[in-house]
C-alpha cells in the first residue's frame, strides 16, 4: 500500500516578508520528488494587494499537480 503522502502535493502556509524594498511571498512545496518553494516578490509599494493565504500558490501549482495526477492538501487558508 502506497504511504498517505504518496501522489500528493502538499503546499505550505505563505510566509510574506519584506527584505531590501520588496515583499516576498513564499510557500513551501512537498512533492514524491522532494521539497522546493514557490516564491513571488514584488516591489514594496505593493505590500497592500498580496494576499496572506495561499490562493496565488493554488493557482500556480494546480497545472502542475494536475499533470502529474497530484491530490493537492494545502496548510494555509484558500
Amino acid at each position: 500500500m502506497a504511504p498517505d503522502n504518496w501522489c500528493r502535493m502538499i503546499i505550505s502556509r505563505p510566509q510574506i516578508k519584506c527584505k531590501n524594498g520588496q515583499v516576498i511571498y513564499k510557500v513551501d512545496v512537498k512533492r514524491m520528488e522532494g521539497e522546493t518553494s514557490l516564491w513571488y516578490s514584488l516591489d514594496e509599494e505593493y505590500a497592500d494587494y498580496i494576499s496572506p493565504v495561499a490562493d496565488a500558490a493554488l493557482i500556480a501549482l494546480l497545472i502542475p499537480a494536475m499533470a502529474a495526477g497530484e491530490n493537492i492538501t494545502i496548510e494555509g487558508g484558500v
